[in-house]
């Protein structure tokens, strides 16, 4: 009577622990995990979080068939061309239309360096200025500039005064020109040539002992930068 009892109980146990354990985990769906516990193998790709790009991932990023992204953050991204090329955009917002802008060819530019261009393009957008015609207005002052060498200004100098010079003065000043100024700063746009770098020029002169061809010869530089003063192509007077 006691080995049934126990049995009886054993049973009543047993099902208890079926009803209470057992069948409600077996009603319940288990979600499918991956190798990392907590990541959800079955959820849609696109609800997963982007996560920053890597060197590595620049580096080891294949060309497909056709052009591809790699997204980094706050919309910048590297487009991969099918024949292997990588360019640096950032996608952006500008008066409500969209707009891209180029930051450079990896990996002459790299991951660091084109975050650092995108934060100071982002900057310029906090203060209400588009950086694509930012980037063409500094591009077209830079060949302006590059137009504008110093050597083109002293010949369209020389050429507007040679009507009130006798031939021998007009002969005299180019020549003390391209002997000693231009080889130094004449291919240099005219706003950038500092006081010290013109200097250089005076002094080689004045080693050889052309002392009064030097002075001359500052005099002229002086009568060229005013010139350029005068006709906006150049900020100051550095003779």
């Amino acid at each position: 009577v006691q080995k049934q009892l126990h049995k009886a109980q054993f049973c009543l146990r047993f099902d208890d622990f079926l009803i209470f354990y057992v069948r409600p985990r077996m009603l319940t769906p288990t979600p499918k995990w991956g190798h990392n516990r907590g990541h959800n193998t079955d959820a849609p790709k696109g609800d997963a979080p982007k996560m920053p790009l890597t060197a590595l991932n620049c580096k080891t990023a294949a060309p497909s068939e056709k052009p591809r992204k790699l997204s980094d953050e706050k919309g910048l991204y590297l487009e991969i061309m099918p024949n292997g090329a990588k360019y640096w955009r950032m996608k952006y917002r500008f008066l409500g239309k969209e707009k891209r802008l180029a930051l450079g060819v990896y990996p002459e530019v790299s991951l660091a360096d084109a975050r650092e261009k995108r934060d100071g393009a982002r900057k310029l957008l906090d203060q209400g200025t588009d950086p694509s015609a930012y980037k063409q207005e500094l591009r077209h002052l830079a060949e302006i500039n590059a137009q504008n060498t110093f050597e083109l200004l002293a010949r369209e100098w020389h050429t507007k005064n040679l009507a009130k010079w006798t031939e021998k003065h007009g002969q005299d000043i180019i020549t003390r020109l391209e002997k000693d100024i231009f080889p130094e700063i004449g291919h240099l746009p005219t706003r950038d040539i500092t006081a010290p770098r013109l200097l250089i020029a005076i002094q080689k002169m004045e080693k050889r002992g052309a002392h009064e061809l030097a002075r001359r010869a500052r005099g002229t530089c002086e009568q060229i930068f005013a010139y350029g003063i005068g006709t906006g192509r150049a900020d100051r007077n550095i003779a």
